[in-house]
């Protein structure tokens, strides 16, 4: 384009006063192209173009007049830089035919429909009378109001704005990212594309890197958890439940991208791509038609035959579903969904033993995938866990005594062991703090033989054989969720009897759930045929009654069970009258 049809297209531009959006850029890595190819190309002032650190605008740039309609039509850009295009034989690529001013496959018009809904949003956002408590709910209360509110408004304005760049999804390994140093919003190539018909969806990860990016501008220190989803969520709708607010506020959002050799500190969107085994994530739905959560795990050959479990926790609000693809996208294992279902997990899904490819190789490595999306229009938070491969060391537990143990994640499972003998008459009982947690018992050779329901809190079992028995706490509910601190306890299957006589009183402890005090009482002919009247009283800890629930049982020398009294109400004595 020769000077004056620039100049022309730029009072055009100007005349239709066209906001556009801020700089973009795309980082593809190595590029060894020259620009020449792209002398067809157009940016006609409008902004600069980065392809790996050279700016390509009208100044280095021809731009055809004969292509002036395409370049600018309806004060709108038409036109779109394809990733692989430029990749993949760049001076192949003709501007026209290969789709370069397609607006049908644009990068940049899927992020121009995605920042002017962003925008939109913060306009409603920045004159809503409940502005300062939405801002204090998403970083703080020590965030500045007044200066909050002038933000919000130069980046609505356009005056303030973070610059934004196009990665590849590899490099990036999620949809979003803001670089705390380069103050760049990185977002995925794929991403992008993928999402050209859902701007609603562009613009939520443009508004959670936005809240990071307000953080960052207004805060010394970084807001806990992910402050940017949460900002985002509330940009959307308003709102955010306690469930949702407390999800997002234990999720960390920090991590690191490499683009060549420099290393950038970033905060990610919650749509991170990669999930270890043992590791969690909490991620937020917003759009229930668009939204598509995939999560992608690695196996090594040394996981071939192990098994894991996936636990995926909402907010309440939330109807998700979630299924496991193998490496050829075929589902593999899904969870429960349905209307009422608000968690769901796919439980002990085993890694077959052969991992080999369509020509029979054997390979080093496969990965599978996690796919979580919403079963109806019901959006909302949720976090997902998957378990460990192995349980780690597992920990001792004594007879009589407790083991104090913690749940990180939603699916984190914690194995404790014990020594018993056969014929052996155990009580395993856990309590957790803030959730219910739910026992596993298992054998030495790993078979099931008790627990394992919905909310097994307190087992009780006879054990068959002499060995080593493991036991499994994790979260309850046929969704196994739930995480945190608890308490378990194993009750002593072989107590040392104590001598007790007529008339005589004796004090005993029980110190955890199942455990037995045994006293043998030595009858005479004498006192054959005369009833006797046996009674548990209360005990004084601290000048206060305190009452357990105790069950009185009376066995013959042959072991048979003669009597018996209990009560489960705790203010209640038992007591066994009149026994003859």
């Amino acid at each position: 384009m020769n000077s004056n049809s620039s100049q022309e297209f730029s009072s055009v531009f100007h005349q239709n006063e066209k906001i556009l959006f801020p700089n973009l850029e795309f980082l593809i890595g190595d590029l060894n192209a020259s620009v020449s190819p792209l002398q067809e190309m157009v940016s006609c002032d409008l902004y600069p173009l980065e392809i790996t650190g050279i700016d390509l605008d009208s100044e280095d740039l021809g731009c055809s007049e004969s292509l002036l309609g395409n370049c600018f039509s309806n004060s709108e850009i038409d036109y779109v830089v394809s990733i692989d295009q430029l990749a993949t034989g760049l001076e192949q690529a003709n501007p026209i035919t290969d789709g370069f001013l397609s607006s049908e496959h644009s990068i940049e018009k899927s992020f121009q429909s995605g920042f002017e809904v962003a925008m939109s949003k913060l306009s409603t956002l920045h004159i809503n009378d409940r502005f300062s408590e939405t801002m204090m709910i998403a970083f703080g209360d020590d965030l500045g109001i007044d200066r909050a509110l002038v933000l919000i408004d130069e980046i609505v304005s356009g005056k303030t704005l973070p610059k934004f760049s196009v990665v590849e999804q590899d490099i990036l390994s999620g949809f979003g990212a803001f670089g705390i140093d380069t103050q760049t919003i990185y977002l995925s190539d794929e991403f992008l594309k993928n999402n050209f018909s859902s701007p609603e969806t562009v613009a939520s990860v443009i508004l959670e890197e936005l809240g990071h990016f307000i953080d960052d501008s207004l805060k010394e220190t970084d807001s806990p958890g992910d402050e940017g989803a949460i900002f985002a969520y509330i940009s959307q709708f308003g709102s955010i439940t306690n469930n949702q607010l407390s999800l997002l506020k234990l999720e960390d959002d920090h991590d690191n991208l490499i683009i060549g050799t420099t290393s950038i500190s970033v905060e990610l969107s919650n749509f991170k791509t990669e999930l270890n085994f043992g590791e969690s994530i909490s991620g937020l739905i917003l759009n229930s038609q668009e939204d598509e959560f995939l999560f992608d795990i690695n196996i090594n050959n040394e996981d071939l035959g192990k098994t894991f479990s996936i636990v995926l926790d909402s907010d309440g609000d939330l109807r998700p579903t979630l299924e496991l693809l193998d490496s050829n996208g075929v589902v593999v294992s899904t969870g429960i969904s349905g209307t009422n279902v608000t968690d769901t997990r796919i439980s002990s899904f085993q890694i077959p033993l052969s991992n080999l490819d369509a020509q029979g190789n054997t390979l080093s490595s496969t990965k599978y995938t996690i796919r979580v999306k919403a079963f109806n229009h019901q959006v909302g938070a949720f976090e997902l866990g998957v378990s460990e491969l192995n349980y780690g060391f597992p920990e001792p537990i004594e007879f009589s005594s407790f083991n104090v143990g913690y749940l990180e994640h939603p699916g984190d499972l914690n194995i404790h062991t014990f020594e018993a003998q056969a014929n052996d008459l155990v009580t395993l009982a856990v309590e957790g703090t803030g959730f219910t947690p739910d026992l596993t018992l298992l054998d030495s050779e790993g078979n099931v033989i008790a627990g394992g329901g919905n909310a097994d809190t307190t087992l009780t079992q006879i054990l068959n054989f002499s060995g080593t028995y493991q036991v499994i706490v994790g979260g309850s509910g046929f969704a196994g969720v739930g995480q945190g601190s608890y308490l378990l306890s194993l009750s002593d299957p072989r107590p040392e009897a104590q001598a007790i006589e007529f008339g005589q009183q004796l004090q005993g402890d029980l110190h955890v759930p199942g455990d037995r005090a045994i006293f043998n009482l030595n009858v005479g002919s004498q006192e054959v045929g005369k009833p006797v009247s046996i009674t548990v009283s209360e005990r004084a800890y601290g000048g206060n009654s305190y009452y357990f629930g105790a069950v009185i049982e009376v066995y013959g020398p042959n072991g048979t069970l003669l009597a018996s009294q209990g009560s489960n109400v705790y203010y209640q004595v038992p007591e066994i009258d009149d026994f003859v």
